[in-house]
């Protein structure tokens, strides 16, 4: 289990509060306790991440954060740098997911 966290209402809403890998994320969800539980669930469900991952799988999940953010001129720029990258290290090459 990746995660560890709990759920607990703060006013009217409810909050998801978790820790992933050390770090604390709290996340209001709303006024649904079984929304909460659900998310919450499908956090635990989640793979634990591995300490190595490769540079354009990296690079490719950042790129698709752009997309879903809407950043079409950022997704046109970090596109070129992320070519660059891979021509100079290697589409392959392991890195450390983590921070």
């Amino acid at each position: 289990m990746p995660v560890k966290g709990q759920i607990r209402k703060r006013g009217r809403s409810w909050q998801v509060d978790v820790c992933v890998n050390g770090d604390r994320v709290r996340r209001s969800v709303g006024a649904s306790k079984i929304e909460a539980r659900r998310i919450l669930d499908e956090l635990h469900e989640m793979p634990a991440p591995r300490g190595y991952a490769a540079l354009g799988d990296v690079l490719g999940g950042y790129l698709a954060s752009l997309r879903l953010r809407g950043k079409s001129r950022t997704i046109h720029q970090a596109g070129l740098h992320a070519a660059r990258l891979e021509v100079f290290y290697g589409a392959t090459r392991r890195t450390s997911t983590r921070s």
